[in-house]
């Protein structure tokens, strides 16, 4: 996968969770705000465009070996479990999704899995700002748990 697709699905994610964890009402007085929640979205914005993108690569194997449709069902459904799926292609045998990860789960990582019948060739691109969550890496461990 190319770096301005993964640079794509991790600033439409990272909008997408700041938009769910800012409220649009005032904390204090219970009065909807409109103006609420524009700082934490222009700060993500700006923080996914200057944060470097960090990556981890794993294999793991099927817990289903017998066909390749058996590996493809199996990864679809921890993908799916764990995260969110954007894209499958069935003739490449690729799915794509994010999991949120790092602390309290509120960094998305970017998931490419490629299936094949005897291993899954699994990739993790996150965002991470200075001090590193370890985003990548822990939305592996989730999926691999799922599995």
């Amino acid at each position: 996968m190319d770096r301005e697709t993964i640079n794509a699905y991790l600033s439409a994610a990272l909008a997408e969770s700041t938009a769910e964890n800012t409220p649009g009402f005032d904390r204090y007085t219970g009065v909807p705000n409109p103006f609420k929640g524009r700082g934490p979205e222009l700060a993500a914005r700006s923080a996914t465009k200057l944060s470097p993108i960090r990556q981890a690569h794993r294999e793991a194997e099927p817990r289903e070996k017998d066909t390749y449709r058996d590996a493809w069902e199996n990864a679809k459904n921890a993908l799916l479990q764990c995260g969110k799926l954007l894209e499958e292609d069935d003739f490449a045998g690729v799915l794509t999704g994010v999991i949120r990860a790092g602390i309290r789960d509120m960094n998305p990582a970017v998931i490419v899995i490629d299936v094949e019948q005897e291993n899954l060739k699994i990739s993790a691109y996150a965002r991470e700002g200075l001090i590193s969550q370890h985003t990548a890496e822990k939305a592996i461990d989730r999926l691999l748990q799922a599995l």
